[in-house]
Formats: structure tokens, C-alpha cells, sequence
């Protein structure tokens, strides 16, 4: 009877997830979002993110190294999307990632733009897949992210996020040896 609660339960909390990414999707898809663009420091707001999941990766060892710009970098971006972008991206590097892996955040200015990069010594994604990634829905190999809980909306709605705010992200990977996701936003003066 136990087991049966706990697989409920399971079950619960996943439909919940997809629910809820969908819904986060279709606004943001449909352009009722609303954007509280501000200044925001994204190196910042890259430490303050990998610090709330670094709980995760100490679950699984995973050693996450931080490297961003000593000198402020600022954007113009909404916090609460920057916040989900970077959540996003690392929970995937958290979650595909093998036991005792390194993942491996750092940032830089190009070209009048923050650049952030996540990577990691996960699973990778096949060669044909990769650029698939970020379509709605789209899973690599379902028996991979059947094993991970993956439902197929976090990567489209983070490159929706990116987009929004005059950015774009793409995708590096060899299966088997990781995957490298980096996003620029133009940074900003004043």
C-alpha cells in the first residue's frame, strides 16, 4: 500500500510539473507575459542561482565551479525569467550529470553581450537530437528521460525567455561527454 501512495504521489507531483510548464509556455508563447525589464547583474544572479541548487548536485557529488567576470556586468533583463532561464539550465546539468561529474557555470562579456555558458560531464545528446532540444515537447531518447522525469517543455520555454529579452541560446554536445548550453543577453550601460 505504501509503494502505491509513494508511485501516487510520484505521479502527483510530475503531472503537477507538466501543468505547470505548460501553462508557463502558452503565456509566454501567446505574449500575454508581462517583462519587468530592470538592470540586473547576471554574474550576480548566476551565483545566487547555482548556490540554491547546489544542494542537488552535493546529492549527486557533482562539483559545480562558478567563473564569472570580476567587474559588474549588467543587462536589461526581468529577474524573475533570468532566474528561470539559469534554473532551468542548471537542474538539467543537476539532473543528466553522472555521480561525482562537474558542472561548470562561467561568464563573459562579447560583442556588447553577457555571455553565460553551463556546462557539464553528463550523458550528452546524440549528434541528430541536438537540434531538437529546444522544440516544445521534444524529448532526447524517451527511455533517457523517462529514467531523468523529463517533460519536454523546460529547454523550449527557456529559449522563449531568452528571445524576450533580445538574447539566444544554443546547444553543444557529444553523447556521452556532456552538453555545454550558453545564452547571451545585451548588456546594458545605464
Amino acid at each position: 500500500m505504501r509503494k502505491i501512495l509513494e508511485l501516487n504521489e510520484r505521479s502527483a507531483w510530475r503531472l503537477n510539473r507538466l501543468v505547470g510548464g505548460i501553462l508557463d509556455y502558452s503565456t509566454v508563447e501567446n505574449g500575454a507575459v508581462k517583462m519587468n525589464l530592470e538592470r540586473l547583474d547576471l554574474a550576480a544572479i548566476s551565483s545566487e542561482v547555482v548556490s540554491t541548487l547546489q544542494a542537488s548536485a552535493d546529492d549527486k557529488n557533482i562539483d559545480v565551479k562558478i567563473e564569472m567576470p570580476k567587474t559588474p556586468m549588467f543587462v536589461l533583463g526581468d529577474k524573475d525569467f533570468i532566474h528561470m532561464i539559469l534554473n532551468n539550465l542548471l537542474n538539467n546539468a543537476i539532473k543528466f550529470n553522472k555521480k561525482g561529474g562537474t558542472i561548470s557555470v562561467f561568464g563573459r562579456l562579447v560583442d556588447g553581450f553577457m555571455e553565460v555558458t553551463i556546462a557539464d560531464t553528463g550523458v550528452g545528446i546524440p549528434k541528430k537530437e541536438v537540434g531538437m532540444v529546444f522544440d516544445r515537447f521534444y524529448q532526447v531518447d524517451g527511455t533517457m528521460t523517462r529514467r531523468f522525469s523529463g517533460t519536454g517543455i523546460g529547454l523550449a520555454l527557456t529559449k522563449k525567455l531568452v528571445e524576450l529579452q533580445g538574447g539566444r541560446i544554443w546547444l553543444e554536445s557529444k553523447e556521452g561527454r556532456g552538453s555545454r548550453f550558453t545564452f547571451v543577453l545585451p548588456i546594458t550601460e545605464d
